[in-house]
């Protein structure tokens, strides 16, 4: 299996922020998945709890994972034209 990890600094050091195995999809760790939704790591950790953000990948006993093709997915349900337009 090919695999490319690419690293990013974040605010306490180098932290593994995506991964690409197989030359699919990238999976964002946390910090690198806020970032690109624009949301703080911990609302992120929310949502997983509650069943209410992206679908995310268990990785490992404590790592998750987010497609970044889920999080596109995700974010552009959320598009709406006016602040009194539902979800169908």
């Amino acid at each position: 299996m090919n695999s490319v990890v690419q690293l990013r600094d974040f605010k306490n050091g180098a932290d593994q922020s995506s991964i690409r195995v197989g030359g699919g999809d990238p999976i964002l760790r946390p910090p690198a998945a806020s970032q690109f939704l624009g949301i703080s790591a911990s609302t992120l950790a929310k949502w997983r709890m509650k069943g209410i953000g992206p679908a995310f990948m268990k990785l490992g006993p404590h790592c998750v994972g987010y497609r970044q093709s889920e999080l596109e997915r995700f974010a552009n349900n959320g598009a709406r034209q006016s602040t009194s337009h539902h979800a169908q």
